[in-house]
């Protein structure tokens, strides 16, 4: 049974020079890192703001955004999240002062609605847009004074991300930073990535293995690399060579399966019913009830989904209204690997276990 899960798989002729692929214009007048956390600090050097400023942070986002602005010396401010993922402006205006800028997440590759921004630059706030989900998404980038996405989420890259600065200016531009870490980190990857590959032709158990600790080392070694650091020279001759139009397409066929296909499991609701012409997702996001038990069942099933995101500890309890965002949201995954007799398998794998359960 093919394991359907998140990462992508990497072939050797992505790694060699070839044909030119069309991802010039996403990184254009974009400097070139290797994870967001690196494109976080050289926007908070970019900013140059006073110790102990405010920065507006969602509270729900992954902890990895929060910690590079409370290293910096910044303060996190967080605001509530409505349950269609649009941030609560009626919040954000009470606590507006506190903070000079805020971060605003464009979640699954769905962009946040314009007045948003707009209400947010209106009040003053420095606006940093998170496109790591949103990165193939058209007019992704648009809105924010600063935008930055992790690619690796979306493409088969050993590390990326990129930074941009509304209307192209010129950043203060920090040292990039070399290291053993980085290196063992792409290493991982690459590895990973290749025996996935494989494994997508000819599965087998050992290769499940080998594929779970190639990554898993890679992850041990994400956070051991001195900020910021550089995209590796071999993940910016992949992604130069990428079809991005190709993996567009892929995406939304298979996000557009999932939904019309598990349509009957009750239990599932859609986070976002429509999916417009010009969004790319990164996953297939559901609210589900008991989500501990389908993320276990699945995973029995070798579908790998993502609970997203549990409420930090960091969050202070008197902001959150509604825990359904943080206690139901479910991500399965809908990567340029598959095909669509993948999604069909996955579909009929989890209808198996929803009717399974209905009669327990």
């Amino acid at each position: 049974m093919r394991s359907i899960e998140f990462e992508s798989g990497l072939k050797l002729s992505n790694m060699l020079p070839g044909k030119s692929g069309n991802s010039v214009g996403l990184t254009e007048n974009a400097l070139l890192l290797s994870r967001g956390r690196d494109s976080i600090k050289a926007i908070i050097y970019d900013m140059g703001l006073p110790g102990d400023s405010g920065i507006l942070l969602p509270s729900f986002a992954c902890g990895e955004i929060y910690e590079p602005f409370s290293k910096a010396g910044l303060r996190n401010v967080f605001y509530r999240v409505n349950e269609d993922l649009t941030p609560n402006l009626s919040h954000i205006r009470e606590i507006k002062d506190e903070a000079k800028a805020i971060v605003i997440i464009n979640y699954f590759g769905f962009l946040q609605p314009e007045q948003v921004y707009n209400q947010c630059k209106d009040w003053g706030l420095i606006v940093i847009e998170d496109g790591s989900h949103s990165f193939l998404s058209k007019d992704s980038g648009k809105h924010g004074d600063y935008y930055f996405a992790s690619m690796r989420k979306l493409l088969p890259l050993l590390d990326g991300a990129i930074l941009k600065k509304k209307n192209g200016s010129g950043f203060n531009k920090p040292n990039v930073k070399h290291s053993l870490p980085a290196v063992k980190f792409r290493f991982f990857r690459a590895l990973g990535q290749l025996i996935k590959t494989s494994d997508n032709r000819h599965s087998r158990g050992i290769k499940r293995r080998l594929i779970n600790e190639m990554f898993s080392n890679a992850e041990k070694t994400l956070g051991m690399f001195p900020s910021p650091a550089g995209m590796s020279k071999l993940s910016a001759n992949i992604l130069e060579h990428l079809d991005i139009h190709s993996v567009s397409i892929v995406r939304r066929r298979n996000y557009m399966l999932l939904r019309d296909g598990l349509k009957q499991i009750k239990d599932f609701a859609p986070v976002f019913s429509d999916l417009p012409d010009d969004i790319v997702p990164y996953g297939f996001p559901i609210f589900v009830e008991r989500r501990r038990l389908w993320v276990h069942a699945l995973n029995q099933l070798n579908i790998q989904t993502a609970p997203l995101w549990n409420l930090s500890g960091l969050i202070p309890q008197d902001i959150i209204k509604d825990r359904v965002i943080y206690e139901q949201t479910l991500l399965f995954p809908i990567g340029q690997d598959y095909k669509e007799e993948d999604m069909h398998s996955l579909i009929e794998r989890a209808k198996r276990l929803y009717w399974d359960g209905s009669r327990t």
